[in-house]
């Protein structure tokens, strides 16, 4: 009974540091993110942003290994990827998002336009029809419809033009 007693008091006592390192990492990954992406891009230091978007990225991967369902770290570790061209796995990151909490109906596009940076064009699509169910927005969903439009548009065109 002593040790579970024991066992009890130091995960009370231990989870508010846990939480403390959770959002550190959080924090030092947001500054290396926007010292990248506001300072240093502008002034065209690619190499020294790219550094930051590295360790951006290292801080929110390990807030993801203490606490796998932050959606913070994973909308953040998105928009690094973007920046960064690598769109597969900012739609990674923004997928993740929309699963752990699916009204971010605003992340789902986020996920589709990367979609179709990585030229997966159809799940892009799905994304948007699934979004639909989170809203019940007209304007919104008028507007995800337009967008499932382009991309049928420019998917087909560029199958006509990779054709020729």
């Amino acid at each position: 009974m002593k040790k579970i007693f024991i066992t009890i008091l130091l995960l009370i006592l231990l989870q508010p540091a846990v939480f403390a390192e959770e959002t550190d990492h959080l924090e030092q990954g947001k500054a290396h993110f926007k010292n990248g992406f506001y300072r240093l891009t502008p002034k065209h230091r690619q190499a020294e942003a790219t550094q930051e978007y590295t360790q951006a990225i290292h801080e929110f991967k390990k807030v993801i290994t203490v606490h796998p369902n932050n959606k913070d770290a994973y909308r953040y570790l998105g928009r690094v990827y973007s920046v960064q061209h690598m769109p597969a796995k900012a739609a990674e990151a923004y997928l993740k998002v929309v699963e752990l909490d699916p009204q971010e109906v605003d992340t789902y596009i986020l996920a589709a336009v990367e979609l179709i940076g990585s030229q997966q064009y159809d799940k892009a699509i799905q994304t948007l029809q699934a979004a639909k169910e989170h809203t019940g927005n007209k304007s919104v969903l008028q507007k995800i419809d337009v967008y499932i439009n382009r991309i049928e548009v420019y998917r087909n065109d560029k199958e006509v033009s990779d054709v020729k």
